[in-house]
């Protein structure tokens, strides 16, 4: 299990039993962190550094120093590259084996969103000028380039790689091929805002493929709708702000966080809600498990929980000082780890809650 904290420090710690085997120091708080796909080496990104360590031997391999705040961090799915993405109108890309910057994107906003291509061939970047950007990862060479008319907060791409998807604070979706950029579908979310009377915006918040690649799943202020990628049409719709929207393996089922104090799982074909996962204050992460029998969720109040994914039976409760930001099981399912801001990360079984 890896953590970042305020206190100015990454760690690494057995998942079972909680010693800590790494440590890498930083001259500010850690705002990002992730695993490599083969869970070899470690990224943490900080107020303006980036550093690549490795999550046993306590070595670091790499090392970028950014001219802001670090926004967002990502490994490709081979853990060959890591992407890094900052408020200071860059994002770079690192050979986490040969240790070099491989590509530096210059951009005209902060960094907002990243994600890699499924072959590691292609990196997505979001930013807050309401721009989505595909480039080559060996070379930054830019492939393909969306334009919003305000913020990206999202950006996702199919499982194929052909496509990628962007959702923009202005209130639509659109998905483009990957290289060249042609728009294959547009998604607008207006008439929702018209229909309800309503002033504020829809703005699109998170966006999700299924792992078949034909739904999308687009979680707004207002509504989370899952959509047909072969052509557009809804197939359900569930009213719920969402700031998270995540599928189950199997494409089944459907999980969407946000600021009404619950998370929802609801069937992705006719949007039938499944479970209601009520907290006391907004819900700020939702994962399922591997096998998608249980769903996980961290909240403001302080409490991460798991859940039945159908029932929403509650499985177990884990308390903290301060709001939980972070869920995520273990591959095995066996375990969830929570990263609180109170400068904790607890370890514990699905079922039972046991630390």
């Amino acid at each position: 299990m890896a953590a970042g904290s305020q206190d100015k420090t990454a760690r690494v710690f057995d998942a079972v039993g909680g010693r800590e085997v790494s440590r890498l120091g930083f001259p500010e708080g850690i705002s990002a962190i992730a695993f490599s796909a083969d869970g070899r080496t470690v990224s943490a990104g900080s107020l303006s550094t980036v550093g690549v360590f490795e999550a046993v031997k306590r070595k670091e391999v790499s090392q970028l120093e950014f001219q802001d705040v670090v926004t967002a961090v990502a490994f490709s799915p081979d853990s060959r590259y890591i992407a890094a993405g900052s408020s200071d109108r860059t994002a770079r890309v690192l050979d986490t084996m040969g240790h070099r910057e491989v590509s530096r994107l210059k951009l005209e906003g902060s960094v907002s969103a990243l994600a890699f291509s499924p072959d590691g061939h292609y990196v997505a970047a979001g930013t807050s000028d309401g721009t989505a950007r595909v480039f080559e990862v060996v070379g930054g060479n830019e492939v393909s380039r969306l334009k919003f008319r305000d913020r990206v907060n999202a950006v996702d791409f199919a499982p194929n790689g052909r496509y990628v998807a962007a959702g923009s604070s202005d209130d639509t979706v659109r998905v483009c091929e990957a290289i060249g950029g042609k728009e294959v579908l547009r998604l607008e979310f207006h008439d929702v805002v018209k229909r309800l009377s309503l002033e504020s915006q829809d703005a699109v918040n998170d966006v999700a493929f299924s792992p078949d690649g034909r739904y999308l799943a687009v979680g707004s202020e207002l509504t989370v709708r899952v959509f047909e990628t072969a052509g557009g049409r809804e197939v359900s719709r569930v009213k719920a702000w969402a700031d998270e929207v995540a599928f189950t393996l199997d494409g089944r089922y459907v999980a969407a966080a946000g600021v009404d104090d619950m998370a929802l799982v609801f069937e992705a074909l006719g949007g039938k809600e499944v479970s209601r996962l009520k907290f006391q204050d907004s819900v700020n992460v939702v994962v399922f498990s591997p096998d998608g029998h249980y769903v996980a969720a961290g909240s403001d109040d302080g409490t991460a929980r798991v859940f039945e994914a159908k029932g929403g039976r509650k499985l177990s409760r884990l308390g903290f000082q301060h709001p939980v930001y972070s869920m995520a099981f273990s591959p095995d399912g066996r375990y969830v780890v929570a990263g609180s801001s109170d400068r904790t990360a607890s370890v514990f079984e699905p079922a039972g809650g046991g630390k």
